[in-house]
């Protein structure tokens, strides 16, 4: 750089190689480069010339132009004292994750890690490669008698058609399930004699094989040769046009057979009064039809979520075995009963020929709550045919097509405010699901998504609406939270738009609508018991000195062209629940037995470990039960008692658990465990029964300083007849209610309450972002683990930042080249981005909810749900960037209000900045 030596850089320099890097940045030079990438790359040399200055003359032409600096994050935990009086592993005691040490090292066994006994056959899937169309039956058999030919094929399976099916009715959310094909969705139009296909990945057939590569050689094999066979048909993927009512959509609910029809609703007729919820003057109509409140002034918008994939580390998988007249199914999925009737329906048995098991799930987050089972489904009926044990093992690049996801959501709403006050009067929302081609849990997702919809606030009129719209995608099933990040994002949205209009902080409008102790919710229920809103919301402000540094953002912001700096504080208000009203859903069985040959205690329950921790927490539970020393002394029993190192959580089984419900909606734990409890009351009853009546005999052996103990006492109790096992069932009762007609009711279980607040700073050059400090409060309870239930709460914060700031699906939406209509496109990590390492907040404070009174709820010690909760708590890193955006924004003179869609990447983020190089150009040109 020698030649550079002495040359002075100055304002007017940039100007010219700003003026050179317009013209290179024309269409003729990127003419395949996408927005951003050609809105960046004047950014990035604008940084690269600021970088060269310094190195010249020791000094950058602008400040705020350096990257981003990303320290490595640091940690503060707290947690009430009462934790720390918990002993022994018992409920209440921080204490590492069952089976966390072999987790570390990497000798935890999951299902793909099961030895498969010899002669095991593999399958792997032949699944279509357009969005829509017709494959013609013939051409099937073409391809079905040249993959047979292959290496190592064993059998194509592609129905049940000589399977006799029972009569089955499990589930409200099934779909008309067609028995007599291998795929619940599976369609074939006999008298045309095709195969209807439906969306991109839809399973056509099975191949089985000896070994895994020549069943995937195979699988590949016959896709190719069908590429060519297809009939494409118009595809249905994107939102339908919307008006200036959103909520006025009659017009839209088509019937599939008209060929003008964008998507048709796809909503059981039995559950169509989950359509809406209502409260106030818009019980029964909509903005429009009624006279606008006095005084008020009205807000109206749209806002959408791009969809979320799944991305478990462990991909979807089963090993069956026939033995005998029976079958062991071995399966990474979230909920055994389910997945046993539907193998037992397939093959035409009673399902207690069926005996499924799970040891672990590596992560799900929903996606193997139903999906997992049609896996299961096939495997079982190639192992039926063939008479062979069948394992079947998703590569990833099939499991994120083909398996169903969080779906791309929009929203709209309307509002009525008094702008002097910031006191909301209406509230109306809209909100759509594109449901994919199966509804799955398409109809809880969305009603869920109306019952959380007024978020934390009072808004007296209040209306929810809504729909799930038939795309050509695999369904809209299961995703943690399922619902509810999407409606906290349309309510919250109402709120930011009202703050704008009134000109104030969105938190000032959040504080003066919060519901007040003892308010019903739009659906009947009370808010008075256990109400923590107003506490969580005081000790978040404090701890977060949320004021002085808002005031320090203001200042940096004025300071900084080309950094600016965002601070939020969201509340939450969740309701635990299963999404549905109804009891059924809200049931749990539990077994403990207590071995006579040591003491050592075997727990069994309904839930599935999928990484939350529940075996951990049910293994306290029990400890718990058996530790409380007082009661026992009232029994003259006074030696030691039992600690975790004395209870093995067994395997999830449907043989001794028979009626298991999904491992789902942070309620596992409340439910089995409750179930547990009553187990464990129901042994120590016993003991304490048969101590009250020994002789002293006995009572001087169990006591006696070195023989005796509890073993010893376990051993006599046993001598003396005492049953030491027992099943407990827990219920739901009155408390989970539900009027239809009225659609009011008291369908959660309780509430948990959690508030966070998110300091961001972005780069207004190239969008990039970094959390600079997130506080969070997270209402548990009285924690059955605190260890357990903070990094629960890490966990699922940093998941939601991938919801909110990350992840969204690419779908192709016109078929171009080799990508057809309906291909998702970022379906590895090359495309696909979750957090990493550096979307961690560099300064991340957890606090569990220090609370004066103990908690109400009828769970497991007081205890509440975990897991979900914490995903929705990270939209204050979305609406802190939001804010940023604002201030960026501002300084180029736009004041106007605009929306951000999640995930607000850095692609949004830089788009929404606006052309911040030519007002740095303009600047400095007027300063000369």
């Amino acid at each position: 750089m020698d030649y550079l030596e002495g040359i002075v850089w100055k304002p007017e320099n940039i100007n010219i190689l700003l003026y050179a890097n317009a013209i290179l940045s024309t269409e003729q030079f990127f003419i395949e480069s996408d927005t951003y990438t050609q809105s960046v790359i004047p950014a990035l040399y604008t940084k690269s010339l600021n970088e060269l200055n310094i190195q010249i003359n020791g000094s950058p032409f602008f400040d705020g132009t350096e990257n981003l600096e990303r320290p490595l994050p640091l940690g503060e935990q707290s947690c009430p004292e009462f934790h720390k009086n918990a002993t022994a592993g018992e409920a209440y005691e921080s204490i590492p994750k069952y089976d966390s040490g072999r987790l570390s090292i990497g000798e935890t066994v999951y299902t793909n890690d099961i030895i498969p006994p010899v002669g095991t056959l593999y399958g792997s899937y032949i699944y279509a490669t357009i969005g829509c169309g017709k494959l013609p039956f013939e051409s099937f058999l073409v391809m079905k008698d040249t993959v047979s030919e292959l290496e190592g094929v064993k059998e194509i399976i592609w129905d049940a058609h000589d399977l006799t099916p029972q009569p089955f009715n499990l589930s409200k959310s099934l779909q008309p399930f067609v028995y007599r094909r291998l795929f619940p969705e599976h369609i074939i139009d006999e008298e045309e004699d095709y195969f209807k296909i439906v969306y991109h990945g839809y399973p056509i057939a099975l191949v089985v094989a000896d070994s895994q590569l020549n069943a995937d050689y195979a699988a590949t094999h016959g896709r190719d040769l069908l590429q060519n066979s297809y009939i494409e048909t118009p595809i249905n993927l994107q939102f339908p046009p919307i008006g200036d009512e959103p909520w006025k959509q009659e017009h839209r609910h088509l019937h599939e057979d008209d060929p003008d029809a964008y998507n048709d609703i796809w909503l059981p007729e039995d559950h169509r009064f989950m359509g809406y919820l209502t409260d106030g003057k818009y019980y029964d109509s909509h903005p429009g039809e009624v006279e606008q409140t006095p005084g008020t002034c009205t807000v109206n918008g749209q806002v959408n979520q791009h969809g979320q994939l799944h991305f478990y580390l462990e991909n979807q998988a089963c090993l069956v075995i026939p033995l005998e007249d029976k079958y062991i199914v071995n399966t990474a999925c979230q909920g055994l009963m389910y997945t046993r009737a539907k193998i037992a329906n397939a093959l035409g048995i009673l399902a207690n020929k069926v005996s499924c098991y799970v040891r672990r799930t590596g992560g799900d987050f929903g996606g193997k709550q139903s999906q997992a089972s049609k896996h299961a489904v096939a495997a079982s009926i190639a192992a039926r045919v063939l008479k062979k044990p069948v394992k079947i093992n998703l590569h990833h690049d099939y499991d994120t097509r083909t398996t169903g996801r969080r779906s791309r959501y929009r929203a709209s709403y309307y509002g009525e405010f008094d702008k002097d006050t910031g006191k909301i009067d209406t509230a109306v929302y809209n909100h759509e699901y594109a449901g994919g081609m199966v509804i799955d849990a398409g109809w809880e997702i969305t009603n869920r998504t109306f019952m959380c919809s007024d978020g934390c606030y009072k808004i007296p009129n209040f209306r929810a609406d809504g729909q799930i719209l038939k795309s050509n995608e695999p369904p809209q099933t299961s995703y943690r939270a399922f619902g509810t990040p999407q409606a906290y994002l349309a309510c919250e949205s109402l709120i930011d738009h009202v703050a704008f209009e009134c000109g104030m902080e969105p938190e000032q409008i959040r504080e003066i609508n919060f519901y007040q102790p003892g308010e019903e919710t739009p659906y009947g229920q009370s808010t008075a018991e256990d109400y923590l809103l107003h506490m969580v919301w005081k000790q978040l402000k404090e701890k977060s000195a949320y004021d002085a540094r808002a005031e320090d953002i203001i200042a940096f912001n004025n300071e900084n062209l080309y950094k600016k700096r965002g601070i939020a504080m969201t509340p939450m208000k969740y309701g635990f629940n299963l999404g549905t009203p109804y009891k059924g859903d809200n049931i749990a069985n539990a077994r403990v037995a207590i071995l006579a040959a040591d003491g050592s205690i075997t727990v069994q329950h309904g839930g599935v470990e999928n990484g939350q921790g529940i075996h951990t927490k049910m293994a306290q539970i029990a400890v718990k039960e058996f530790r409380n020393a007082d009661r026992w002394h009232q029994y003259r029993y006074f030696g030691d008692l039992p600690t975790i190192e004395n209870v093995e959580v067994l395997i999830t089984s449907s043989d001794t658990i028979v009626n298991t419900k999904e491992t789902a909606a942070s309620i596992a734990c409340d439910q089995n465990g409750m179930a547990l409890v009553y187990a464990c009351q129901a042994v120590r009853e016993r003991i304490e029964n048969w101590l009250e009546n020994a002789s002293d005999d006995i009572i001087a052996k169990v006591n006696h300083p070195e023989q005796g103990g509890w073993r010893q006492l376990i051993g006599q109790a046993f001598m003396g007849m005492v049953n030491l096992q027992a099943d407990g069932f827990y219920c739901a009762g009155n408390e989970i209610y539900w009027d239809p007609d009225t659609r009011k009711g008291s369908p959660m279980g309780y509430y948990g309450y959690a508030a966070t607040c998110s300091e961001v700073e972005i780069d207004v050059l190239t969008g990039e972002f970094k959390i600079i400090r997130s506080d969070v409060i997270g209402d548990t309870g009285c924690s059955l683990n605190p260890g357990i239930d903070i990094g629960q709460i890490e966990g699922g914060f940093v998941h939601g930042l991938g919801f909110h700031l990350h992840e969204g699906l690419q779908v192709q939406y016109e078929s171009e080249g080799d990508n057809p209509a309906g291909k998702l496109l970022n379906n590895t990590t090359w495309g696909y981005k979750i957090p990493d390492m550096r979307s961690i907040p560099e300064d991340f404070r957890v606090h569990l909810l220090d609370r004066p009174n103990v908690s109400k709820t009828k769970t497991p010690f007081r205890s509440k749900g975990i897991g979900e909760p914490p995903l929705v708590l990270s939209n204050s890193a979305y609406w802190a960037i939001k804010k940023a955006i604002f201030a960026a924004r501002k300084q180029i003179q736009n004041n106007q209000y605009f929306v951000l869609d999640a995930p607000a990447n850095i692609f949004r983020i830089k788009e929404l900045c606006g052309d911040q190089i030519n007002h740095l150009k303009d600047r400095h040109q007027l300063e000369e």
